[in-house]
């Protein structure tokens, strides 16, 4: 479980002080995948990056399983991000020179992931190991950046407006293939899992409003409005129902096979 306690956070510009946060707590809860919504400035991004740990508030903790990431040291919090969690930003940064396989092999590498080429096929990129980025599309240097984020194992999957760059049908496609991806990578494909099984990993997605047709794949919204947390929906029945799927999807592999 993830815990944040009255997270504050400010930014100075030149003699102006802004606040960005203001008294945010949230508990969220092991498998949940979460939609953070809000108009721009409203929050949601400085929120993702303090409960991830790349930045710190200035005052407020965030626990990870009763761990209080705020009081560790910045190498401590270096190694807990290389351990725990992945990113998947609005901009892909993929290494123009090296191929598909090769951008995804550096995240599985943190985790000594020698089977990440799984998670490309889960993507939809299994004949395009050996192309460069230039030689894709936005939507399929989008899927890599998410093959490269779950190839690293991480607990915690962090996506901040992932498919900003993107039209909207991409967009719906590729936030859609995020939690479809799990069944390959996560759950072990030839012996189906019950639900409690399946996957430690939370999900934070920070979305637009054009696409808000896609949040129906997640079982918590948070609605941000002027740096607080104006409204918070929670579904245990989507998430249940969504695993459901995948143990029968897996089942009727396994007996038509």
């Amino acid at each position: 479980m993830i815990k944040a306690r009255n997270i504050i956070k400010s930014y100075q510009n030149g003699e102006s002080r802004f606040q960005v946060l203001k008294d945010i707590s949230l508990d969220i809860e092991d498998n949940d995948f979460v939609v953070i919504l809000g108009a721009s400035g409203s929050g949601k991004s400085t929120f993702l990056n303090v409960i991830s740990g790349l930045e710190r508030p200035d005052s407020g903790k965030v626990f990870y399983d009763g761990k209080d990431i705020t009081a560790l040291s910045d190498n401590e919090l270096t190694s807990f991000r290389k351990e725990n969690v992945g990113f998947i930003f609005q901009q892909y940064y993929l290494l123009p020179n090296m191929s598909v396989d090769k951008n995804v092999k550096m995240g599985a590498d943190l985790a000594n992931n020698k089977d990440y080429k799984n998670v490309i096929r889960a993507v939809g990129l299994g004949e395009k190991l050996h192309k460069y980025p230039s030689e894709l599309s936005g939507g399929e240097q989008q899927r890599v950046s998410i093959a490269r984020a779950l190839a690293k194992r991480p607990r915690v999957l962090f996506l901040d407006e992932p498919t900003g760059a993107l039209d909207e049908q991409t967009a719906q496609q590729a936030i859609m293939e995020i939690p479809m991806s799990f069944e390959t990578f996560f759950i072990p494909t030839s012996i189906p899992s019950p639900p409690y099984l399946i996957s430690s990993l939370w999900c934070f997605i920070c979305v637009n409003f054009r696409y808000f047709s896609a949040i129906h794949f997640y079982n918590c919204v948070c609605h941000f409005r002027n740096i607080q947390i104006v409204r918070y929906h929670y579904n245990r029945k989507t998430i249940f129902l969504l695993k459901f799927t995948y143990i029968i999807k897996n089942l009727s592999s396994c007996l038509f096979v």
